[in-house]
């Protein structure tokens, strides 16, 4: 006679079978419960994989002028270093290539002009004098802004620290 929903018959029955029934009822909801996480701890990481709608990549590029003219005239070979999701990581790595100095494109440290256009670095360095011909007379590493669409997304846009996106995004860069 005891069978049907708990709650009703308390008045009648008291107390007594009734809490135990009512625990299996319970730890059986909490194991339903911890079935589907997996699922929706995967959800979150693709979306923040790709925001919705177009965003922002920063370029590392560096490029070195074999001349003074090549210089004044913006033309030099250019290669791309690597791609960020934040401007701070961009501009920092921009800065770490000038300041390494190496690959075959050396300048004067001690000439290095730097400047911040739009929260974005541009580090340019005059060639050493010394140097045997052939040589650079100008480098410059800079961090350029990209807008790309969600669906031409590739996969060098991500890999960077990605967590930090959103934070960075309001960050102008200009107090570092």
């Amino acid at each position: 006679s005891s069978h049907y929903c708990p709650h009703c018959i308390d008045a009648k029955d008291g107390p007594t079978p009734t809490p135990h029934t009512h625990n299996i009822g319970d730890s059986y909801i909490q194991q339903s419960i911890e079935i589907p996480p997996p699922l929706s701890t995967r959800a979150p990481t693709r979306m923040t994989n790709s925001p919705s709608g177009p965003h922002i990549i920063y370029i590392v590029t560096d490029t070195c002028y074999p001349t003074a003219q090549s210089l004044e005239a913006n033309i030099g070979s250019t290669h791309i270093i690597s791609v960020h999701s934040t401007k701070s990581a961009a501009n920092s790595r921009a800065k770490k290539i000038i300041y390494d100095n190496d690959s075959g494109c050396t300048v004067d440290i001690d000439k290095i002009i730097e400047e911040v256009k739009q929260g974005m670095y541009v580090g340019i360095g005059i060639g050493a004098k010394n140097e045997k011909e052939g040589c650079c007379f100008a480098r410059k590493c800079e961090v350029e802004g990209k807008i790309v669409d969600e669906d031409s997304d590739s996969e060098e846009t991500s890999g960077e620290s990605g967590e930090s996106e959103f934070i960075d995004a309001t960050n102008d860069g200009e107090g570092e």
